[in-house]
């Protein structure tokens, strides 16, 4: 019998050919298809050597979603080859930013950006996908934004033209901030007060919450009660793109801590969240797959072609 988790990692995330992974269990490709079928495991379907052409030609041209169309796959497949092939990054879709593509730019989440979208006029298109419509931001859009709202980034956080050439006035921003940390700092903006409502109906802790403000703890707990905040914290709904994030996330090897931060969410709630999901079967047990991901011995007979 095949390990189904350590199946999954090698079939699916890894993305090998039934060939390479008949291979790595010292088995036949009979079996490999045996236990995909059992485990309900579909193989992914092959790229033609004109479809990744035509991934390289146009992936810096047109939205990811529009080339996902025209090669009949889903968007998450067209993003994981043109990662394997080495092409693109957020300055080869300038003209087509996610909100999580530019917020892992500013060093910020996802929602921060689409509470820009929403509240504070970041001009964005919504485009759509399979199942939801999410936003797409221009680069020339966000910088006009980005002039007017200059107190809404942390520019101190964001890596020097990790987004392209930046505006010369870019650069003052960023001395003044440093020239305002220095200061102290005790009124609270309009701005301070959403997001601190944000992350305690989030489910965050006082000592989160006060780490991702920059306050002292007790500042946050009188400044909840001043806003009549509930003493009892709220426990928001998950929605579908925070779970597709924290899949993407786990799959790619990151810590609960990094999850949580990218998502604004406390360290226990992603911890509770992805042991939900493995037990709906969506996450694999990724400790049981380190734990078997040494290659198999051919000397080893529990699992081979007679597994049978």
């Amino acid at each position: 019998m095949l390990d189904r988790d350590l199946l999954y990692q090698k079939f699916i995330v890894e993305d090998k050919s039934v060939e390479e992974v008949a291979k790595y269990f010292n088995t036949t490709i009979g079996s490999i298809n045996y236990w995909n079928q059992k485990y309900n495991f579909h193989k992914r379907k092959e790229w033609k050597n004109e479809e990744i052409e035509y991934l390289k030609e146009n992936f810096s041209s047109e939205p990811i979603e529009e080339i996902a169309r025209k090669l009949n796959r889903n968007v998450s497949a067209v993003i994981s080859k043109s990662r394997r092939l080495r092409i693109g990054s957020i300055s080869a879709n300038m003209d087509n930013l996610s909100a999580y593509q530019l917020g892992k730019a500013l060093g910020i989440q996802a929602r921060d950006v689409v509470n820009f979208i929403n509240k504070y006029g970041l001009k964005a298109r919504k485009v759509k996908l399979i199942k939801r419509r999410v936003y797409r931001i221009k680069l020339s859009n966000f910088w006009k934004w980005a002039e007017l709202n200059k107190d809404k980034i942390h520019w101190e956080k964001v890596e020097k033209n990790i987004l392209g050439k930046e505006p010369p006035w870019v650069d003052d921003a960023r001395k003044e901030v440093d020239i305002a940390t220095k200061k102290k700092y005790t009124k609270w903006s309009e701005y301070e007060k959403d997001k601190l409502k944000f992350y305690y109906n989030k489910g965050l802790t006082y000592k989160e919450i006060a780490n991702r403000l920059n306050r002292g703890i007790a500042t946050v707990r009188a400044m909840r009660k001043r806003m009549g905040l509930p003493n009892k914290i709220i426990e928001l709904k998950w929605q579908d793109e925070e779970v597709e994030i924290l899949i993407d996330m786990a799959f790619k090897g990151y810590k609960d801590e990094e999850i949580a931060e990218e998502l604004g969410r406390s360290k226990k709630m992603v911890v509770y969240k992805k042991a939900n999901l493995r037990e709906k079967g969506i996450l694999p047990n990724f400790r049981k797959i380190k734990k078997l991901s040494q290659p198999v011995s051919k000397n080893d007979n529990s699992i081979n072609s007679n597994s049978l």
